[in-house]
């Protein structure tokens, strides 16, 4: 998690993964479908990732075409947990962590929110 000083701590996600505008595909996920993707669900040569039907809005299984980047970041990510993002912790406090992790990366939200949701990045993305 975020500390004082601004570091991220050992199980926050990249803000690149989450919160980069330029990352098309990370719109495709939705907070649930995004902490529960499994390492065996992405296909790196491939540069997709399964959204399984259990951790979606749809409620079927649908594959997403990841930007290199993306593919990039998560090569990168080290752990022996079955999923990218563990998160042992309540649901909101990953939004609080969100909006902390822009805070330090100096994103201004539109006047009247603290920070952007995780939702705005199924809006801003281009498809």
């Amino acid at each position: 998690m975020l500390d004082r000083g601004g570091a991220l701590g050992p199980l926050d996600l990249p803000p690149t993964v989450l919160g980069g505008h330029d990352l098309p595909g990370a719109d495709q996920f939705l907070l649930g479908a995004l902490l529960s993707l499994r390492r065996e669900d992405v296909a790196f040569d491939k540069g997709t990732a399964l959204s399984r039907a259990e951790h979606n809005k749809g409620k079927r299984d649908h594959i997403i075409h990841l930007h290199p980047v993306v593919i990039e970041h998560l090569r990168k990510l080290p752990g022996f947990a079955p999923v990218f993002s563990p998160w042992n912790y309540r649901r909101a406090t990953i939004i609080t962590e969100f909006g902390a992790i822009q805070s330090a990366a100096g994103i201004n939200p539109p006047p009247g929110r603290a920070h952007y949701a995780f939702h705005d990045l199924r809006r801003a993305l281009p498809r």
